[in-house]
């Protein structure tokens, strides 16, 4: 891939905050919480803490998670929770601020597709429970039911509705804080500096000169520009494996779920994550990125300054996706297959972008959002 590719896709920016700081370092807490294993929790301790701390018993059944334990209890057929027991590296608040969300988006957003938390005999959204003499915490949720986007067929009709429900999940985040929101997260875009060190994972030489010249243009570029927009806390994490749709109308969102890396970040970052997934293998490129961002636009109006930086963004959460997987797949091989789920597509719709400049690719998503405001 040539340079002068990278250079019409990412053309130089007005820098008008460079004295101002763009990241902060990564917390000792996330950089543990990444690097520790999961929890080690059979189906039968699992089912026991279900009994004793919520009265309920049925099936329970292993999911995949990166870096919590997941369980599915099926008590009836219309009757279904996820237990996590949660990596004993999160920190206490951080947990907090994740069930203080699904509290929040309950009590503000109830028609949302979300997890809905059940509360303990005990009448509390969390637990804590000792496993071979480990104190972990526990959190029971609805199971939503659905197919999981990235094992439908690819379909364009999906957009509209899946930019309206993440633009009506930011509407009811707006006004939710927590202390433990700005937290420093390595897959938080406007942080990014802070995973340049794990590039040396990347193993592919011309993967990892491309990677490098983006984390050196978000340094440059697009940090300083990053500090000027709006920020709130975001899901951060709208991925086709977090996405649920309906598995006879695929066109149909069934839920969100996951907001185990939300954060507080600026709001075109939570655009970004989700469109860094959602390009099409059609000849137009941006066939699905198009009317997600307009029905997104629609609910809520997108600067013209964010709409301009979404091309880097979502190279930048590109560049994330391959560093972080790659390097935590070389700590974890037992759960290799799992941690580079995304790398492949990741990787070639990279590549693809780098075919658009970047006036292509922010003229159609500014026409778009124009036409929709007249």
């Amino acid at each position: 891939m040539s340079d002068g590719r990278l250079t019409a896709l990412f053309p130089t920016f007005p820098n008008p905050a460079s004295n101002q700081p763009v990241f902060a370092e990564v917390s000792p807490h996330d950089d543990e919480l990444m690097t520790q294993a999961v929890p080690q929790v059979s189906c039968q301790q699992a089912l026991a803490i279900a009994r004793q701390e919520y009265g309920l018993s049925g099936q329970m059944s292993l999911l995949q998670g990166e870096r919590d334990v997941n369980f599915c209890l099926t008590v009836t057929s219309d009757e279904r929770y996820m237990l996590k027991v949660i990596n004993a590296a999160e920190p206490a608040d951080v947990s907090d601020f994740q069930t203080a969300l699904l509290l929040h988006l309950a009590r503000h957003a109830p028609e949302l597709p979300v997890p809905r938390i059940r509360l303990t005999k005990a009448g509390q959204p969390e637990t804590g429970v000792e496993i071979d003499g480990v104190l972990l915490r526990v959190r029971l949720v609805s199971y939503l039911a659905g197919t999981p986007q990235h094992l439908a067929s690819p379909s364009t009709a999906l957009m509209p509705q899946l930019g309206d429900t993440l633009a009506q999940l930011d509407n009811a985040l707006h006004s939710f804080t927590h202390p433990a929101a700005n937290r420093a997260l390595l897959w938080d875009i406007s942080r990014a500096a802070q995973v340049r060190p794990y590039l040396d994972f990347v193993s592919e030489p011309q993967q990892y000169q491309y990677l490098q010249r983006i984390f050196d243009r978000y340094d440059s570029q697009v940090a300083p520009l990053l500090t000027t927009l709006r920020r709130q806390v975001i899901h951060n994490d709208l991925n086709p494996h977090n996405v649920l749709v309906d598995g006879s109308s695929p066109t149909r969102v069934n839920g969100i779920i996951d907001f185990g890396d939300a954060v507080f970040a600026p709001l075109i970052c939570e655009v970004a994550t989700a469109l860094a997934y959602q390009f099409g293998e059609g000849q137009d490129l941006l066939e699905h990125v198009v009317p997600f961002v307009a029905a997104y636009h629609q609910r809520i109006p997108l600067a013209p300054e964010e709409i301009a930086l979404l091309p880097d963004l979502i190279a930048t959460r590109m560049a994330l996706t391959l560093t972080i997987a790659q390097w935590r797949a070389s700590r974890y091989p037992d759960n290799r297959e799992y941690l580079l789920r995304n790398v492949p597509r990741c990787w070639h719709n990279l590549q693809r972008i780098a075919t658009y400049s970047h006036a292509q690719f922010v003229t159609r998503l500014q026409q778009v959002c124009l036409e929709n405001e007249q």
